[in-house]
């Protein structure tokens, strides 16, 4: 099929400056669509910037509210020995819960590994506070920082999954993101909590007790895939 190309999919090729992050071909996903997970990469440029700024840090505890500890959707798991813990009832039991305080280094590799949108809200609610004062502004933000980049085509109404964009603003959106090291180290991250200190993966829990989870995968590897050391899977083939 027709593809899209650009930095995340040639770096040599953009590198030498003929592609300047346009479209290399067209395809059936020219117009605007919603892209659900793939929105977590606007969370995660502007968590970054916040940190490169000095007004987050990813050691930061982050609070988890009843908003951010109650969304639906995909979620990190409890891990033990390599595999998700289980309930009684066969079902993986969500790490992520109202009234948690979490690193922000634990949330955004949750976010972006796990695709967890629990700590995409608990995110944005931490950088907007920080940022803006205010926890519920970080739609806002993103849909400044959107303007501000010339994605002339995208929507954000969600930290977890409700962005509509197209193609040419989504490459826009990963060159911009190429260009920051925490990005790109956060963004293809495929195994994490391996590496000490074991606190990385330790919060606490609602009554203040010490809460830990074991390392965990990326939901889905991109492996050694050309060029796409850094971007995240969503809908409708972007």
């Amino acid at each position: 099929r027709q593809i899209v190309r650009a930095m995340v999919s040639d770096l040599t090729w953009e590198a030498a400056g003929e592609g300047n992050g346009q479209l290399y071909a067209e395809s059936q996903f020219l117009d605007p669509l919603h892209v659900a997970s793939v929105t977590k990469c606007m969370t995660l440029l502007l968590a970054v910037e916040a940190i490169e700024a000095g007004d987050v840090s990813l050691s930061d505890s982050v609070w988890v509210s009843s908003l951010a500890g109650t969304t639906g959707g995909s979620f990190l798991e409890v891990w033990d020995s390599g595999s998700p813990v289980l309930d009684m009832n066969g079902d993986e039991i969500r790490f992520i819960q109202t009234g948690d305080t979490m690193p922000l280094e634990l949330l955004l590799h949750g976010m972006m590994m796990r695709s967890c949108n629990r700590s995409s809200v608990a995110i944005g609610e931490w950088v907007a506070l920080q940022v803006e004062g205010n926890p519920d502004l970080f739609v806002n933000m993103m849909n400044e920082r959107a303007v501000e980049l010339g994605m002339t085509e995208t929507i954000c109404g969600h930290p977890a999954g409700g962005m509509i964009t197209d193609p040419q603003d989504l490459i826009t959106l990963i060159r911009e993101g190429s260009q920051h090291p925490l990005f790109m180290q956060i963004a293809s991250r495929e195994l994490y909590g391996d590496v000490l200190p074991a606190l990385e993966l330790c919060g606490t829990d609602a009554f203040g007790l010490p809460k830990c989870n074991g390392e965990f995968p990326k939901h889905q590897t991109i492996g050694d895939y050309p060029g796409r050391q850094a971007q995240k899977g969503g809908n409708g083939g972007l």
